[in-house]
């Protein structure tokens, strides 16, 4: 009342068992996420519209190499290669102003940066979600590391058996072709004497008919085998690979990615320095990677660990060089003459069939092969190969 006393009093009572429920149920969702987040082996990383950084699991220390504690305000772009930092900025402020997405938020492959420097290959997955009017990101981030060791290690695999498979083909095929011809020329030979020896007893005159028509039909069945003979050879003539205008630097880079997995299995390290532009020469291409590779390969195994192979490529006029140095034990000179023979070994290093094979192709094409070496001082072999054949072919 105006004089101050109590008449009586209201109570509003209100029934808040909902808002609890939300609230509990809420928690519940709460410590369901954190314990998911906190036991994932996939890294998980909530940000901002700025991109700063609210929220990462330990999962995500250890692919990034960081304290979580490190990670918590920083900017997101602190985890990517400086060249890609740039794009996502402005990807994220284009989304923000027009909410169009520029790239796929559903499993996408990119690298990230570790502490020490080194990148990370990472399958990152998107999501929004929105919050008192702001926007917030959780990215759900996979180290792939392994997954794209073994890509890699399938690739090398097949890649290799590709190559040894086209050895042994080439390898065969000539083998049988130079038995098949060798064959034809001891078939020919003597045919052809046979038929010689006929047709001039036939030229006497004074032969009896009986035996003239007996010498006859040697004379005629010769001539058929010679025919027989020469057709057979161009056959296998024309079963031949074909020379053509081929860049020796593309060649040689068809083998490299062998050359190079073999020699960082044997801690070697390859060099390689290619001459601007292209140099071409004609080329049967699959000897002369085959070729390359007897190269490199008895460089690399010819050298220890720590050592290192150079492989160069250049031109000099009428000419196109190929280079392949190491810094093994070298060839004794006595044994220098001898590497291109047939089966010729050393205690120390084996030739085998690489090598004669090597001198035969080069020799094919025109080339030359030339050694420098001596024991405790590397091994430099150098293929030259004309260009002079390129004044009368079209380039390919």
């Amino acid at each position: 009342t105006s004089s101050g006393h109590l008449r009586g009093y209201a109570k509003v009572i209100r029934d808040i068992t909902e808002r609890k429920r939300a609230e509990e149920t809420l928690r519940e969702s709460e410590e369901r996420y954190r314990v998911i987040a906190e036991t994932a082996s996939d890294a998980i990383i909530t940000i901002d519209g700025e991109s700063r950084i609210l929220f990462a699991n330990p999962a995500a220390g250890k692919v990034f190499g960081l304290p979580v504690d490190e990670l918590l305000g920083r900017e997101l772009t602190m985890l990517m290669p400086e060249r890609l930092r740039n794009a996502h900025l402005a990807a994220m402020t284009r989304y923000l102003a027009t909410g169009k997405k520029m790239a796929n938020w559903g499993g996408k492959e990119v690298p990230g940066l570790h502490r020490d420097g080194h990148e990370i290959p990472l399958e990152v997955s998107y999501g929004e979600f929105l919050g008192e009017e702001k926007h917030f990101f959780t990215g759900i981030v996979r180290d792939i590391t392994e997954r794209k060791q073994a890509e890699k290690e399938k690739e090398y695999q097949d890649m290799l058996e590709r190559f040894s498979r086209e050895i042994e083909t080439r390898v065969t095929e000539r083998t049988m072709n130079l038995m098949a011809l060798t064959l034809a020329d001891r078939v020919r030979n003597p045919a052809s004497v046979i038929r010689l020896i006929a047709k001039r007893i036939l030229e006497k005159g004074e032969v009896p008919e009986r035996v003239r028509e007996g010498l006859m039909a040697i004379s005629d069945q010769g001539d058929k085998l010679e025919a027989i003979v020469k057709e057979f050879q161009s056959l296998l003539k024309s079963r031949e690979s074909m020379f053509t205008y081929e860049d020796i630097n593309e060649i040689v880079s068809e083998v490299l990615p062998i050359a190079e997995r073999e020699a960082r299995g044997r801690g070697v390290e390859l060099d390689v320095d290619f001459a601007g532009g292209p140099l071409k020469i004609n080329a049967q291409k699959d000897l002369v990677k085959i070729a390359v590779y007897h190269l490199l390969r008895n460089a690399i195994e010819a050298t220890a660990a720590g050592g290192r192979v150079a492989l160069a490529t250049w031109g000099d006029g009428n000419t196109v060089i190929l280079s392949v140095s190491d810094t093994g034990q070298g060839i004794p000179e006595d044994v220098v003459g001898r590497i291109f023979d047939p089966l010729f070994s050393t205690k120390t290093r084996r030739f085998g069939m690489g090598l004669p094979l090597l001198k035969q192709i080069v020799s094919e094409h025109m080339g030359s092969i030339d050694v420098e070496s001596g024991a405790g001082k590397g091994t430099t072999f150098r293929l030259r190969f004309p260009v002079r054949w390129s004044e009368n072919r079209q380039e390919g």
